[in-house]
Protein backbone atom coordinates (compact mmCIF):
# COMPACT_ATOMS: atom_id res chain seq x y z
CA UNK A 1 0.00 0.00 0.00
CA UNK A 2 1.16 3.82 -0.71
CA UNK A 3 1.95 5.58 2.05
CA UNK A 4 -0.10 8.91 2.16
CA UNK A 5 1.72 11.59 0.62
CA UNK A 6 0.15 14.07 3.66
CA UNK A 7 1.22 11.44 6.00
CA UNK A 8 5.02 11.52 4.67
CA UNK A 9 5.10 15.55 5.67
CA UNK A 10 3.44 15.23 8.16
CA UNK A 11 5.95 13.03 9.46
CA UNK A 12 8.84 14.69 8.31
CA UNK A 13 7.41 17.98 9.70
CA UNK A 14 7.53 16.30 13.19
CA UNK A 15 10.88 14.77 12.53
CA UNK A 16 12.39 18.45 11.55
CA UNK A 17 10.25 19.72 15.23
CA UNK A 18 12.41 17.36 17.10
CA UNK A 19 15.36 18.02 15.80
CA UNK A 20 15.25 21.72 16.43
CA UNK A 21 13.51 21.23 19.76
CA UNK A 22 16.42 18.64 20.61
CA UNK A 23 19.43 21.63 19.50
CA UNK A 24 17.43 23.87 21.21
CA UNK A 25 17.71 21.93 24.65
CA UNK A 26 21.44 20.81 24.10
CA UNK A 27 21.94 24.96 23.71
CA UNK A 28 19.82 25.83 26.52
CA UNK A 29 20.99 23.07 28.83
CA UNK A 30 21.00 24.15 32.43
CA UNK A 31 20.23 27.56 31.66
CA UNK A 32 17.14 28.96 33.59
CA UNK A 33 14.63 29.84 31.35
CA UNK A 34 13.75 32.92 33.21
CA UNK A 35 15.14 35.93 34.50
CA UNK A 36 14.59 35.76 37.84
CA UNK A 37 17.36 37.26 39.13
CA UNK A 38 15.85 40.72 41.42
CA UNK A 39 16.81 44.30 39.60
CA UNK A 40 17.97 46.80 42.17
CA UNK A 41 15.56 50.02 41.91
CA UNK A 42 18.25 51.44 39.97
CA UNK A 43 18.29 48.94 37.15
CA UNK A 44 14.28 49.16 37.50
CA UNK A 45 14.21 52.63 37.19
CA UNK A 46 16.80 52.91 33.89
CA UNK A 47 14.49 50.21 32.32
CA UNK A 48 11.50 52.07 33.12
CA UNK A 49 12.52 55.03 31.73
CA UNK A 50 13.83 53.47 28.13
CA UNK A 51 10.07 52.19 27.61
CA UNK A 52 8.18 53.87 25.23
CA UNK A 53 5.62 56.31 27.02
CA UNK A 54 2.96 54.04 25.68
CA UNK A 55 4.43 50.85 27.70
CA UNK A 56 5.02 53.14 30.84
CA UNK A 57 1.29 54.08 31.09
CA UNK A 58 -0.05 50.86 30.47
CA UNK A 59 2.44 49.45 33.38
CA UNK A 60 1.39 52.45 35.68
CA UNK A 61 -2.11 51.43 34.50
CA UNK A 62 -1.54 47.92 35.46
CA UNK A 63 0.10 48.80 38.75
CA UNK A 64 -3.21 50.40 40.00
CA UNK A 65 -5.22 48.20 39.19
CA UNK A 66 -6.60 49.08 35.89
CA UNK A 67 -7.87 52.51 33.86
CA UNK A 68 -9.97 54.94 36.49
Amino acid sequence: MRENPYDRISNRTLEIVEKVSDRIAQIFKGTNPYDQSPMTKEEFMMRFNQMPLEERMQMLERLQGGKK
